[in-house]
């Protein structure tokens, strides 16, 4: 069976009962096959575009809503709700473009990252930089530059360490 044979419906629908039998701390190689892994990893440009389109169109629509409903506070509060959610989570966005894994062109997803980033009040190009550093040092037990200039707070994290 081919990787394209293999829907993410499918590699949910195997994986789920793994999920549930796993050890705590399994391995990634005993809750997925390669081949699930990779229907799970597939980029698309399309895909990701129609998720932001979607994302957009709801920040656009609320906020439309709320900024002609004036008077109306049954419809303006909860489109100012939903719109200012909508808002906050532009973060999704701009982290996965970061990652580069929103979609199969690395330009798309600057783009997009630096976009997402204005509308979340980010900057995207420092936030790639600032988070690459951030997963470099994950996981590893030692004076960080960012525990460096915590002062005390780094000294109380090296202990828990």
């Amino acid at each position: 069976m081919s990787t394209s044979d293999t829907s993410i419906g499918e590699a949910n629908d195997r994986l789920a009962p793994q999920i549930l039998a796993a050890p705590a701390n399994p391995k990634p190689s005993q809750l997925l096959s390669q081949q699930e892994l990779s229907v799970l990893n597939q980029r698309s440009n399309l895909k990701g575009l129609v998720q932001l389109a979607g994302h957009l169109a709801v920040m656009a629509t609320s906020g439309y809503l709320w900024a002609t409903s004036w008077g109306n506070w049954l419809v303006a509060f909860p489109s100012l709700v939903v719109y200012g959610f909508s808002l906050a989570s532009m973060f999704a966005p701009m982290h996965e473009a970061v990652h580069r894994t929103a979609f199969a062109s690395n330009r798309l997803n600057d783009i997009v990252a630096w976009l997402a980033g204005v509308l979340s009040f980010y900057n995207g190009t420092f936030y790639r930089r600032y988070h690459k550093w951030h997963h470099r040092y994950t996981q590893i037990p030692v004076d960080t530059p960012r525990r460096k200039r915590a002062g005390i707070l780094g000294s109380v994290s090296r202990l828990a360490c």
